[in-house]
């Protein structure tokens, strides 16, 4: 494939022009390298691989395109090779002895992985010692004051944007720039480097790290580094950012229940491991530790280079209590599942009536329905119109009587309708019908009308 994906800039990145990468002549040459500068550079060379740090064409001050697939292989075949070159101070001979006795170690740890593929289990082994950097409970580098780190509850939601975003920038660049290279150092080595980076010591109310989060987080990350591709997963955690932000935009100041849906969100990533999920759990579902990070940037501004104005402006809304959310977007939930695409998440009919299958409740005396919904058209067209009911469990009829005004694309529409009689006191599915154009549905539910509404003839 040729096509570039499309990143933004952020400002401590090294970006290097794919040109550069094949730019010199020659096939092999000889380096004289200390040992020490050699694994530098092999530390180096998982943040080479990363597909966004390579410009292929340069779009505006902002933004730029990433390589083409065929010129990332090219590229990661390239680090690979150098990579195995820098294993062996001498012969060939002494880089196969090394291969091999590397693959028999990861089949060994591969072996022990799939023992404990549970969370609770990997995280009850971290047996690291934390001496030296505890005090009172807390894994600090001075003696705590047991005050718990409280944020202040955001004024706008410009502020509460900009908390979400300094949560995930504070994982993302610790993780690739400090965590990883170390990932394979020793417990000890990861546990001193843990208890630095959640060391808040410029916060008012600082109180050290609790134990139990650096313990957890350690745990985490020394299984974690047998249990999938590095490059993979940094490559997965850019790509999440909207969703994470807009996941703690959505809960903020609730930082516990913005750790609750991130780790049910966690737990629906099945295309980074097992591992990847684990150890990205272990910090975004530690309440202490976002809120220790919301509290830093509210009163040091640590991460307002990486804020962009308008990141939130597109999160979907939170789904109401009692309503059904219809992310993540699963086709086998319809019943047409080949007329259904997944945009951002959520369903979108490309034809003909769907049917919900998966919830079938009852409807109220007088019920109506709210449906939150996204439309969609291709230019020139701007607007969209879709059709909403129910169909009746008990014989399959359907009821699909309301139809939205023309709609604006991009901008989320909330429709509140009556019901017909005939589901009244019903168990119902939920219904929809691409008119003019289509529509990604965020979630659906039924409820009495605040009046009370007229009763049954």
């Amino acid at each position: 494939m040729t096509e570039r994906k499309q990143y933004k800039y952020y400002p401590p990145r090294i970006q290097i022009p794919v040109e550069t990468m094949f730019s010199a002549s020659g096939k092999y040459a000889l380096y004289c390298l200390p040992v020490d500068a050699a694994q530098a550079v092999q530390r180096i060379s998982n943040y080479l691989k990363r597909e966004i740090t390579y410009i292929g064409e340069i779009v505006d001050e902002k933004r730029y395109l990433g390589p083409t697939e065929q010129e990332i292989v090219d590229i990661r075949s390239t680090i690979e090779k150098m990579e195995v070159a820098l294993m062996s101070e001498c012969s060939i001979d002494g880089v196969v002895d090394q291969l091999e006795a590397m693959n028999a170690t990861m089949a060994r740890q591969a072996d022990c992985i799939c023992a404990m593929r549970s969370a609770v289990e990997l995280m009850s082994q971290s047996g690291n010692s934390l001496d030296g950097y505890v005090d009172a409970g807390n894994a600090t580098y001075k003696n705590p004051d047991q005050v718990p780190i409280t944020p202040g509850a955001p004024s706008t939601d410009t502020e509460k944007c900009q908390l979400a975003q300094a949560i995930y920038w504070y994982f993302y660049n610790h993780m690739t720039e400090s965590i990883l290279p170390a990932a394979n150092t020793t417990a000890d080595s990861l546990t001193a480097l843990v208890v630095s980076l959640a060391t808040f010591g410029n916060l008012a109310e600082f109180v050290g790290v609790p134990v139990g989060i650096v313990t957890g987080f350690v745990a985490s990350v020394i299984s974690w580094a047998v249990d999938g591709s590095i490059v993979d997963y940094v490559n997965w955690l850019y790509a999440s950012k909207d969703d994470i932000t807009c996941i703690f935009y959505n809960n903020i100041p609730d930082y516990k229940a913005a750790g609750d849906e991130m780790f049910t969100w966690l737990n629906e990533q099945t295309e980074i491991s097992f591992g990847d999920r684990i150890v990205t759990k272990a910090y975004f579902t530690a309440e202490w530790w976002t809120q220790a990070v919301a509290k830093d940037q509210q009163e040091n501004g640590t991460w307002d280079n990486y804020l962009e104005a308008g990141a939130c402006d597109t999160c979907p809304p939170p789904t109401p209590p009692g309503c059904f959310s219809l992310a993540p977007c699963t086709p086998s939930d319809w019943n047409n599942p080949a007329n259904i695409n997944c945009d951002s998440g959520y369903p979108r009919s490309i034809g003909g009536v769907q049917i919900w299958q998966p919830e079938t409740p009852t409807c109220p005396s007088s019920g109506q329905m709210t449906v939150a919904w996204y439309p969609y058209a291709e230019s020139p067209s701007t607007t969209a119109v879709l059709r909403f009911g129910a169909q009746r469990v008990s014989d399959g009829q359907l009821y699909i009587e309301y139809e939205s005004p023309a709609r604006p694309v991009g901008a989320l529409a909330i429709e509140t309708f009556d019901l017909s009689t005939q589901v009244w006191l019903q168990p119902i599915k939920f219904c929809m019908q691409p008119i003019s154009w289509q529509g990604s549905v965020v979630y659906w539910c039924i409820a009495e009308p605040p009046d009370g509404g007229p009763t049954l003839p």
